[in-house]
This record gives structure tokens, sequence and C-alpha cells, in this order.
């Protein structure tokens, strides 16, 4: 196994549909960044203003070193200087693991978005650890996904709430989907489903590292940003030669390699889904 980069103990809960809590400033704190910890509203989203904390907005728009995978060579922000985050929280997977999972009538190792839903380590509210059924070294935390980047485009139902609360101060109705490319974003989590422009079953489907391309361009026909699951818009993807690097709940980091198997990726997606991992 090839030795990894260091790999950020990040956020530990970026896909938050409840509450605006801020957990990538607690992650912040851990890597000595205090002023910016002590300059953030926790209980506001990040690209509105604050009425308690004037830095509030203005905290997000700094580049947090550990949040940028080194294999990447490019711009750390975007165009209105939200610095970026290369690095998600693998939030659910819907591959069919086995037959009949949830009623699915789908074959093994299809994609299922209605029936093979399974919840990620991170997905909804964080579990406590008695709920990560599968076991913590048995289970993605937080993978590669970069280099996702400005106006990449997602899934429409994802609407921004401050856009939608009228209370945006950055791009507003303009770009009303969730800016997941930075790290004050509480929606940059995402699924596990692999390439979206072929089948599982096909011979070059892959799970990791779908569609992969030079890290200057937006990938194959520009669909890194035209098509969410594309590349690294909302699925595992590095620059790091055959796979990407996955941090596990128990903490320890390991090398993925692209070849693995769209059921494998997707029992170790799973929290409590009861799967016997085979070697990967």
């Amino acid at each position: 196994m090839m030795t990894p980069p260091r790999m950020p103990v990040t956020y530990l809960r970026h896909y938050i549909p409840y509450g605006m809590r801020r957990e990538t400033a607690l992650v912040a704190t851990f890597r000595g960044e205090f002023h910016l910890y002590n300059q953030i509203d926790p209980d506001q989203y990040y690209n509105a203003a604050s009425a308690t904390h004037p830095l509030h907005a203005a905290a997000f728009k700094n580049v947090i070193k550990t949040y940028i995978c080194p294999s990447y060579p490019y711009e750390s922000q975007d165009s209105l200087g939200y610095g970026y985050v290369h690095y998600g929280a693998t939030v659910y997977t819907d591959i069919v693991i086995y037959p009949g999972q949830g009623g699915s009538t789908v074959p093994v190792g299809e994609r299922d978005k209605v029936y093979a839903r399974q919840r990620g380590t991170l997905d909804n509210m964080p579990p406590s650890l008695v709920q990560i059924q599968d076991g913590t070294s048995n289970t993605f935390l937080i993978t590669d996904d970069g280099a996702r980047r400005e106006n990449y485009i997602t899934n429409p139902a994802y609407l921004d709430p401050a856009t939608s609360l009228g209370i945006a101060i950055d791009q507003g109705a303009a770009f009303p989907t969730r800016r997941f490319w930075r790290w004050g974003e509480q929606d940059s989590g995402f699924g596990v489903s692999g390439d979206p422009l072929l089948d599982t079953v096909t011979t070059n489907f892959l799970i990791v590292n779908n569609n992969f391309s030079s890290p200057g361009s937006d990938g194959p026909n520009g669909c890194w940003k035209l098509v969410n699951n594309c590349g690294p818009n909302d699925e595992i993807f590095s620059f790091h030669p055959g796979g990407a690097n996955a941090v596990f709940a128990d903490g320890h980091v390991q090398f993925i390699q692209q070849s693995i198997p769209p059921v494998v990726a997707a029992s170790l997606t799973s929290r409590s889904g009861g799967e016997v991992i085979p070697n990967y």
C-alpha cells in the first residue's frame, strides 16, 4: 500500500440538514486556527452576516491548508475568496449490495436510489459509536473529493438556505444551490454512487476516480462541472495515481485503489449494513 499524504481530521459533520452548527470551526481549533474559531457564529450560515460576530462571514474566506489536497496545484479559493475543501463525508451509498436489498429488484452492483440507499457514518444526525454497527475500522468517515471547484453543478433540489431566506451575501439568486466546494458549506458531504455516465456493471465503471483527467481541466467534455457525480463532483476522487485516500471512523487512513468493486466501496460506506467485507 502506498503511503498517503496527510489527511485532515475534518469537520466531523459537513452534511448538516439540521441547524447551522459549524463543526468545521472545531477542526480549525484542532489545527491551531483559534482566531478563526473565535470569529465564527455557530448559529449563522457561513454566507450570511452575523449580528454578534462581525468577522463571521470573512472567516470563511480564509484558506485552511489542511483542507487542500497537496496533489492539486491550482487555486484554493473561489472568485469571491471563499476557501476550498478537497475532502468530504461519505454520507450515503445507493449501490445494491445483496439481492433484494430493501425490497430492490435491481441486480447486485447496480444503483437503486430508492431502495438501496444506506446511511454513511455522518448522514443526517451524527451517530454514536454503537450505531456504527459495521465497525469503525470498516466504515468510511471522510474521503478525498478533490478538487471540487467553483460553480460545479449540484442537485437543483439542494438549495442554499441563506439564499432561500434572502440573507446570503455571496452569489444569491444567481447561484441558488449549495456551494459545496467551500469549507464553510454545511452540505459538502456526498453519496458514493460512482460514474454517472456508465452503468455500474460495465467494464470501465469506476466508483473511485471516475472520469479521471488532468487537474487543470473540468474533466472529459467538462463533465466535472456540468454533471453531478462526475469525477470530483460529489464522488470519491483524487489526483493521486490509482486511487484515493479515506479516513475511517476509527481514525486510520487508507489508500483505496480505484479498482475497488462498487459493492465493496458501498459496503465500506454503509455504517450498519451488516456486510462481510472482502479483501480489497
